[in-house]
């Protein structure tokens, strides 16, 4: 859209400004947190869950490009339900709280996390689906799904194509030989190509 487009022009242009005033060999890093997705149409899991008669054992804590639900059914049976409705509807992923956890560092106070397929995502609307406005798009779905955000640091080679979002802190701490803090991720392997 003509807002993006100038919206990139714009940090084009301060890019250029912050490095015409700094040294060859200064560290520069340039990251973003999530990628966005376009999408076509919101999908409102409240109303599935009424439609098929399943929402006394849900609650929704936020649905976006991500629901989580809290459930009164154990987690095997609670993400057996969920499953049965990815064939009639447009959820894509369905992941108990350690999946998430183990899969996409993700945790906190639910039984489920899920994602919709392309071209969707949720929403709070009292209507099954409804449509989108031109050029929508939202931040986050999975990790692995494009566009990605970059990760870019000057004066630093790697060969990696992709990385995941919790290996940038301790990269970034790991310029600062700063390498014993206990957090998620692991440092890339990033290479100097100039000498400080």
């Amino acid at each position: 859209s003509e807002k993006n487009l100038n919206a990139m022009e714009f940090i084009d242009q301060k890019l250029e400004e912050i490095f015409s005033v700094l040294s060859s060999d200064t560290t520069v890093i340039i990251l973003g947190d999530h990628g966005h997705r376009s999408f076509e149409k919101y999908f409102s899991l409240k109303e599935c869950l009424l439609a098929e008669n399943i929402d006394k054992y849900f609650t929704i804590y936020d649905a976006s490009y991500m629901a989580y639900l809290k459930s009164s059914l154990d987690e095997k049976k609670a993400k057996e339900l969920i499953l049965q409705l990815t064939d009639k509807y447009p959820i894509e992923c369905v992941m108990t709280r350690e999946e998430a956890k183990e899969k996409y560092h993700l945790d906190g106070d639910f039984t489920l996390a899920l994602t919709t397929k392309d071209n969707y995502t949720f929403s709070h609307a009292d209507e099954l689906y409804s449509a989108a406005s031109d050029n929508h798009s939202s931040h986050g779905f999975l990790s692995e799904k494009p566009p990605f955000s970059p990760l870019i640091i000057s004066n630093y080679s790697t060969n990696i194509k992709q990385c995941d979002s919790v290996d940038i802190a301790p990269t970034i701490l790991s310029l600062f030989n700063i390498n014993d803090v206990n957090m998620d991720g692991k440092v890339l392997p990033i290479t100097p190509t100039h000498i400080h």
